[in-house]
């Protein structure tokens, strides 16, 4: 049988020795700590991303412009979204097997490729909601909606709400005068012919 005996020198070494195992394994840890949670982190943004890849946002009209007969004119003074005449309505989405275009709660159209676009040509005059839905093939769905004012006089029924509109349109400052009258004018003579058509 045999007995070592370790004196105060050996114990020192040992001590030094294991100090500097600890500390060579600490730095290993910390070395390879932030790769792993790098990789950790990364995989919840892949998931994240793909959990919420569906989307899809209204590009025409904007919301606060004034569209006349489809052309931009720009931001209104009151903040409202006036159409006056037919708009090319658009959206882009991603993510997406389909979108649908509503107007006040009724589908209007579905596309199942880009560029979604819908000519929007028989509106009445009044306020309407624009609302666009994207779904995929798992059932999810999201949408983006726009309340617009609409002048666009299709009969003589019409022709009051358009005037009244338009008086509001020009009182905010979204409209010149000239404009508007010129708009209300032409107002009367469409739904005229409209009237005497339809007889």
């Amino acid at each position: 049988m045999y007995v070592y005996y370790v004196d105060d020198k050996m114990k020192i070494d040992l001590v030094r020795k294991s100090l500097v195992v600890g500390i060579v394994v600490l730095f290993v840890i910390m070395s390879v700590f932030p790769a792993v949670n790098a990789a950790v982190t990364s995989g919840q943004t892949q998931m994240e991303t793909i959990q919420v890849g569906l989307s899809v946002s209204i590009d025409k009209p904007l919301k606060g412009h004034l569209y006349v007969f489809n052309k931009d004119w720009g931001e209104t003074s009151s903040g409202d979204t006036l159409i006056i005449g037919s708009i090319t309505i658009k959206a882009s989405a991603s993510g997406e097997e389909w979108v649908n275009f509503s107007i006040t709660g009724v589908t209007r159209f579905t596309g199942y490729e880009p560029p979604y676009e819908w000519d929007w040509k028989d509106g009445a005059a009044g306020t309407h909601l624009i609302k666009v839905m994207a779904y995929d093939g798992e059932g999810n769905e999201t949408s983006e909606s726009l309340n617009v004012k609409v002048i666009m006089v299709i009969n003589a029924g019409e022709v009051e709400t358009a005037e009244a509109m338009l008086a509001e349109a020009v009182a905010s400052g979204d409209i010149d005068v000239e404009i508007a009258s010129s708009l209300i004018l032409n107002s009367y003579n469409l739904a005229a012919d409209t009237s005497t058509n339809s007889k």
